[in-house]
């Protein structure tokens, strides 16, 4: 069983084998389909802008 993480939990460490993606020249990291942005305590969960 695989659980999504809920948008704006933020977590220490980026799961291995994530990817790098720039939008409008913001940095995000994504892995099956969940997105982070890089916070000064960690990464946290984000929408896609415009989704």
């Amino acid at each position: 069983m695989v659980v999504r993480v809920p948008r704006g939990a933020v977590v220490s460490n980026l799961p291995k084998g994530h990817k790098v993606k720039v939008i409008n020249k913001v940095k995000y990291y994504t892995f099956n389909d969940v997105y982070w942005k890089q916070t000064p305590t960690g990464y946290i969960v984000v929408s896609l802008p415009g989704v």
